[in-house]
């Protein structure tokens, strides 16, 4: 704080100045500590104008110094939770069809078109889905095409459904 406040930074300079000419150089370090409680720069700033008037006035202390505010101890943290895992939601407008709600779209890929067929057998693949897509509709995940990618690896690699659901609760996760 001293090396980045100017007005702060010249007024150590002067103290140092005065503390090198000074009769009684412990009068200031044992003191120091007061200035190494201040949590804000007035009451740095504080401490040097009030050492800088008794270093150069004498005995009087001047009146506008307030001596800092003991430091309260930080709360400390009794125990961590981790996150809990991520769970599918019911979609919120169930799907005619029970699957994935593009799968009527034509020229889909064939990772694609594995996908509409494994969400028929397993509507909780599409609700992982939908909510992945509502989810990057409100965010836009940063590298989804990365991510939409390494999924049809996973589909074209012939994955069973529980694995891809695992790779879509990660990326919701995230």
């Amino acid at each position: 704080m001293i090396c980045s406040v100017p007005d702060i930074a010249k007024l150590d300079n002067d103290l140092n100045r005065l503390y090198q000419v000074s009769p009684n150089p412990d009068m200031v370090a044992s003191r120091r500590a007061e200035r190494d409680a201040c949590q804000t720069a007035e009451c740095v700033r504080q401490w040097y104008q009030k050492w800088l008037a008794q270093m150069t006035m004498g005995d009087q202390q001047p009146q506008s110094y307030q001596p800092p505010a003991p430091r309260q101890p930080l709360p400390t943290v009794t125990q961590y939770a981790p996150p809990q895992p991520f769970q599918a939601q019911p979609l919120q407008q169930p799907m005619a069809t029970g699957g994935i709600s593009w799968c009527g779209n034509g020229g889909l890929s064939q990772a694609e078109s594995r996908l509409c067929q494994l969400s028929q057998q397993d509507t909780t693949l599409a609700q992982l889905d939908q909510q992945l897509n509502e989810r990057h509709q409100q965010r836009k995940f940063p590298q989804q095409k990365r991510w939409l990618q390494q999924r049809d690896q996973l589909v074209n690699g012939g994955a069973p459904v529980a694995q891809i659901k695992q790779f879509y609760q990660q990326r919701l996760g995230q």
